[in-house]
């Protein structure tokens, strides 16, 4: 039996998976073109990883506005790989929560020279 599978596509942009529960999602879905997510709770909101470039992450955090005006409080990060943390200054004033050795990564990596990120990611440039 050959059966031919064809990959599912994905449009950019938000999914709600369950109430008050969304995914981000980039549709490029190649190298370091990550996912990320966002939780609304009663009075604040919870955002699961930042992307890999601010002007990834200001699409990002412009698309949970369209969804809710609630503050954001709270960043999840899953992990230390750019593509989830060179975003995390667009939350500001969010309280950052991570495992230890993300922690410990994320502040021995530095801040990537934007310059480069954006050669890298032409298309991520913010126009604000």
């Amino acid at each position: 039996m050959n059966k031919e599978y064809k990959i599912p596509t994905w449009e950019q942009g938000v999914k709600q998976l369950t109430p008050k529960v969304y995914a981000y999602i980039q549709a490029k879905a190649t190298w370091y073109w990550s996912n990320a997510g966002f939780i609304v709770g009663k009075d604040y909101v919870v955002v699961v990883d930042s992307l890999a470039t601010v002007g990834l992450t200001q699409k990002f955090r412009d698309e949970i506005r369209k969804v809710t005006d609630k503050p954001i409080r709270y960043l999840i990060n899953t992990h230390h790989h750019g593509d989830h943390i060179y975003g995390n200054h667009v939350f500001g004033g969010a309280t950052i929560i991570s495992h230890d050795y993300c922690c410990r990564e994320a502040i021995e990596q530095g801040i990537r020279d934007p310059g480069v990120m954006n050669t890298i990611f032409p298309n991520s440039i913010s126009e604000e």
